[in-house]
């Protein structure tokens, strides 16, 4: 589904080149669940952005489906960013004006999906997260478990083929995390995909079917 050939990315500082990615070669089978671990500032959360299409590798390809995805103009790209990945991050990213309900609606909107069907699919997944009650209410008004499960909705809410979670509960207690870790999986199940979650909590590698370590700019397998 998703493969990497030498890919690399390093960043310009001051007079000198820092390289944060190293030749990697990685690739995710349909259906699994790959866990990345590694310290904080080695580069998780920017191999999971080239992986998704939100930063360009410095050399190297990144094949979807079979497709260079970086060779592909940006509207293609972007559409088969909508149409094939979801995204969960660290800190929720919703939109503070808009209900539960109406932020999980949006990649849907944004896919053409009419407003009575984009409600109708945002209801169905975050009844799957536990949300059912919490339809109308503005992400200050929910808890900080509860925001993160309406990011899970919001992300799954297309069934991508593949979700990138980048530390989905680095914001959240360890039993509220579980909670959330276990919802992220449910719908991904459900949904039929892959699911690639990058974290420094070791713990929760051990819910994914294979997990490496990227350390020094390259990944080992655990």
């Amino acid at each position: 589904m998703i493969s990497t050939v030498n890919l690399s990315k390093s960043y310009r500082e001051g007079n000198r080149t820092v390289a944060v990615l190293k030749g990697l070669d990685f690739s995710l089978r349909s259906g699994k669940k790959i866990g990345i671990a590694g310290a904080s500032g080695v580069g998780k959360s920017t191999l999971l952005h080239i992986l998704g299409g939100l930063d360009q590798p410095t050399e190297g390809r990144v094949e979807v489906e079979g497709e260079n995805f970086y060779q592909l103009g940006e509207t293609k790209r972007a559409a088969l960013r909508n149409r094939f990945f979801g995204f969960v991050f660290q800190f929720y990213h919703l939109l503070p004006e808009l209900s539960a309900l109406e932020n999980v609606m949006l990649p849907a909107l944004i896919a053409g999906n009419s407003k009575s069907e984009a409600a109708k699919k945002a209801s169905v997944i975050l009844e799957k997260v536990g949300l059912k009650d919490r339809t109308k209410h503005l992400p200050s008004q929910l808890s900080g478990g509860e925001q993160q499960r309406v990011a899970v909705a919001r992300a799954c809410i297309l069934k991508p083929k593949v979700i990138l979670a980048d530390e989905p509960t680095g914001n959240l207690d360890e039993k509220t995390g579980a909670e959330v870790l276990g919802y992220l999986h449910t719908v991904v199940k459900d949904a039929g995909g892959s699911l690639v979650l990058v974290t420094h909590n070791r713990d929760l590698l051990k819910t994914m079917d294979e997990n490496y370590e990227l350390k020094d700019g390259t990944l080992w397998k655990s």
